[in-house]
């Protein structure tokens, strides 16, 4: 019984973070339509070694969690921004996951600002599915789509990178 009860539990989790990050059309329009200012880069990971950082990413330990991998992520793309890391990818989503010592506002401004300058068409940022989360879509025809998606109770945001064209 402990057993099934805990199978039970990991697949709550599974699709309640799922959901978490798959949702991005559930927020408000854009945040009273300013223009995002510059990040404010940091120095480290947050509490620690980057290990340990991402190690508190709910999807971490599990086993559709890829460590490490990014995914179709290209080299090309936007690099985090200093002090965050890259922990890995849920392929199933092409969700990529990062731990990052910035305030949500800071990563998601970040994103928006970079990947303008990449010439990525982006939607205007908004509150996500829960109260404190911050998101945007980004596309660039022929290239790529995708969504950037702060989870700041969490210390995690992630990339949704989905390839076009291949």
């Amino acid at each position: 019984m402990h057993l099934k009860g805990q199978i039970q539990t990991r697949a709550v989790l599974l699709i309640a973070q799922a959901a978490v990050l798959l949702l991005a059309g559930c927020g408000s329009a854009g945040l009273s339509g300013k223009q995002p200012s510059s990040p404010t880069p940091g120095d480290a990971v947050a509490g620690g070694s980057q290990g340990e950082a991402c190690a508190r990413v709910p999807m971490y330990g599990d086993k559709l969690f890829k460590k490490g991998n990014a995914g179709d992520l290209p080299s090309n793309f936007v690099s985090p921004p200093s002090g965050a890391a890259m922990c890995g990818t849920i392929p199933e989503t092409d969700t990529i996951l990062f731990v990052s010592p910035f305030q949500d506002r800071e990563v998601i401004t970040y994103y928006y600002n970079s990947l303008k300058a990449q010439g990525y068409e982006v939607t205007s940022i908004r509150e996500g599915c829960a109260p404190g989360h911050q998101t945007f879509e980004f596309k660039k025809p022929g290239v790529a789509a995708g969504q950037v998606y702060t989870v700041p109770e969490e210390g995690y945001y992630s990339v949704v990178y989905q390839a076009q064209g291949k």
